[in-house]
């Protein structure tokens, strides 16, 4: 295992001349190339994918399914959630470098918070008193060294999630930051400490060579109430807060938290400034993907990360590809909001979810089709057959 002051304390004796430069370099191409890809002339698009806890893929369908990400759904960043999947991720985003379209920006983003629909308020103390362990070398040193111990694809918190990011070479990490300890529904002192806590972490991040993506978590129901009543000002003064303290270039507003800030989630200048992502997490089959998304971009986001709680449940690698594919695509398209109904006759009906054979056909079928022909399959469903003679009359 490599020794603590490898992943967040400086060197103690003569360093090389060229250390600083590179982890500096590292992190400026790092954080740039995640800033340069969220942005664009409209709402950006990125995907989280998830191997659901396996220990053990087959490295060819991780292979395809990051091949998947980067040219059929075109996404943004990719973002993963696991590390088994997210070394083989980054190795394949990599083979294309220098090639069109070049490899996307990977973002790990580690399940810290169990993401549970209503958690206790003690994951927010648990959240702080890591965040103080950042600020403290000894506690950091600690923790560094019994994550690195555990192995390469184990986590230890927030310090094993920098560690494993590092370890891999993604981009960067997302990190929950829950607004109990911030401005909002908490007090002054608590604020501060937590913001003197994302200071640390992030120094940590760029002697890292990543950048980090701070999360904005409701984790209880009051606070999720309070973000509906936060105007503009507000939200914007809570994320110029977070951005001055770690320095960060993206900002990502969980779905527990996007009625952050009411109509706009910040004022224009705040979003000039700070990439604002926004979270989608929708129930599957409901066709809610594209009108979420809209909803983000009326709002001001700058980009929108299409969660992994919205894929089919019992998916596999490849369709989870391929399904993304045409999500991403649906989304962008000026066609129809209504894609997943044939999907859900896989699922639910006949076919079942364990034939990938025709689940692949149905994803084939909607696809050359305009994902779905921009109808509903309850429209027009009068049982005429034109080639036959019927008609319908005025």
């Amino acid at each position: 295992a490599l020794p603590a002051s490898a992943f967040f304390l400086p060197a103690p004796r003569a360093p090389r001349r060229t250390g600083p430069a590179v982890a500096s370099t590292a992190t400026a191409d790092a954080g740039a190339a995640v800033n340069f890809a969220l942005r664009g002339m409209s709402i950006t698009l990125s995907a989280e994918i998830t191997a659901y806890g396996k220990a053990l893929l087959q490295p060819e369908d991780v292979r395809e399914l990051s091949q998947l990400c980067r040219t059929g759904a075109n996404a943004a960043t990719v973002v993963v959630t696991d590390p088994v999947l997210l070394q083989g991720v980054v190795q394949e985003q990599q083979t294309v470098r220098g090639e069109f379209p070049g490899p996307k920006p990977v973002l790990y983003r580690p399940n810290l918070l169990g993401r549970a629909p209503a958690p206790a308020p003690a994951p927010a103390a648990a959240q702080l008193s890591v965040l103080k362990a950042l600020g403290d070398a000894q506690g950091a040193a600690e923790a560094a060294a019994a994550a690195a111990a555990a192995g390469p694809a184990q986590e230890g918190g927030v310090e094993g999630a920098l560690k494993t990011a590092a370890l891999y070479k993604a981009n960067g990490v997302i990190l929950p930051v829950p607004l109990e300890l911030l401005s909002v529904g908490a007090s002054v002192a608590v604020g501060a400490e937590a913001l003197a806590g994302l200071e640390a972490l992030g120094k940590a991040t760029k002697e890292l060579g990543l950048c980090v993506v701070p999360e904005l978590v409701a984790l209880t129901p009051e606070i999720k109430a309070a973000c509906a009543l936060t105007d503009e000002a507000q939200a914007g003064e809570i994320l110029t807060q977070v951005q001055k303290a770690c320095g960060c270039g993206a900002i990502l507003v969980s779905a527990s938290a996007t009625q952050l800030g009411g109509d706009k989630v910040a004022p224009a200048p705040v979003r000039k400034s700070v990439c604002v992502l926004g979270e989608v997490a929708v129930l599957w089959g409901r066709d809610l993907l594209k009108p979420n998304v809209k909803e983000l971009e009326t709002r001001g986001y700058a980009g929108a990360l299409l969660s992994a709680k919205s894929l089919p449940p019992s998916i596999g690698l490849l369709d989870m590809g391929r399904y993304w594919s045409a999500a991403l695509q649906m989304c962008r398209s000026k066609r129809s909001e209504k894609f997943e109904a044939r999907f859900l006759v896989n699922l639910q009906g006949e076919l079942g979810g364990d034939k990938p054979d025709a689940w692949n056909e149905y994803m084939q079928m909607a696809h050359e089709t305009g994902l779905n022909g921009a109808q509903d399959m309850n429209e027009d469903s009068d049982g005429l057959d034109e080639s036959n003679g019927d008609f319908k009359g005025f």
